[in-house]
């Protein structure tokens, strides 16, 4: 091989590893760059804009309407959001920036402040602390609701609590009722035994 075709080989090489490392550093900055953007602590959502959030974002009119992205302030009490209707087929050039700009506006506009604002949202997964929570399609309002309350960022701690405690309670009640069953079953007691512990379960 001659020294002009060696180096034509190398060349090309070189151009194809240097174009490789262009686009995979590029991948890593403008993740890196989208992951700075997201919201990080503490957050509770008011109880207006977690109406908007379900009514403008997740569950839109026309259940074909794509959410783009949702950005919020950290105090939780105004948001931005990007969602391409339907009527366009989806066919939308969504800005990652976009959210974040309308929230901003939206600040000036209704609270007369200048406040940040920082990524709740993108498209369908929840963000927040870099969670990548998937809120499903399809699903109802309440639903949409139960799952940012799970995730602790909207409803009260004591609601939460309060919540918990009954779940709990009510796993004990069904443990207690099975043990009782088998013991029925078993013929350990007998059923006028069985209905007297049952109720006193339940009560």
């Amino acid at each position: 091989m001659n020294l002009l075709k060696l180096r034509k080989k190398y060349l090309t090489k070189n151009i194809f590893i240097n174009f490789f490392l262009i686009i995979s550093l590029n991948f890593i900055f403008i993740t890196s760059s989208q992951a700075s953007k997201n919201g990080m602590g503490n957050l509770k959502i008011s109880e207006e804009m977690m109406n908007y959030i379900v009514d403008l974002y997740f569950n839109t009119e026309n259940k074909n309407d794509k959410p783009g992205g949702l950005a919020i302030t950290k105090d939780g009490d105004m948001i931005g959001w990007a969602v391409c209707p339907a009527r366009y087929a989806g066919d939308c050039i969504m800005r990652d920036l976009e959210p974040l700009k309308y929230c901003r506006e939206n600040v000036k506009k209704y609270l007369g402040l200048k406040e940040n604002c920082w990524m709740l949202a993108r498209k369908r997964k929840i963000v927040w602390n870099n969670m990548n929570i998937e809120v499903p399609k399809g699903i109802s309002s309440n639903e949409v609701r139960e799952i940012f309350k799970r995730l602790g960022l909207y409803g009260s701690s004591s609601e939460s609590s309060n919540e918990t405690a009954n779940e709990n309670q009510s796993d004990n009640i069904t443990t207690e009722l099975k043990k009782l069953k088998k013991l029925l079953d078993d013929g350990v007691i007998s059923k006028e035994e069985f209905d007297k512990a049952k109720k006193k379960i339940l009560n």
